[in-house]
């Protein structure tokens, strides 16, 4: 689950920077394959009480990884502009 997670948001933060190609150029899997079983998943588990639930899980955190494409760097690695 955590690998079709991880998956699913770096295919969204790529495409925020115009490689909408991410997830089947790299992995060979389709973004509408991943979601229905990451979807299915969830139900079963109980991270999800239906599928559309599911499905609005999976567009968060797709959003947030595409907003990540375009938001300044910081952390761990970033000098910040300094050398």
């Amino acid at each position: 689950m955590i690998f079709m997670e991880r998956a699913l948001a770096r295919g969204a933060y790529e495409a925020a920077l115009g490689n909408r190609d991410y997830l089947v150029n790299k992995l060979a899997v389709t973004r509408e394959g991943f979601i229905e079983e990451l979807a299915e998943l969830y139900v079963r588990y109980g991270l999800a009480s239906e599928p559309q639930h599911a499905l609005q899980l999976v567009r968060d955190f797709e959003t947030q990884a595409a907003a990540q494409a375009h938001a300044p760097p910081t952390g761990k690695g970033h000098s910040g502009g300094r050398s």
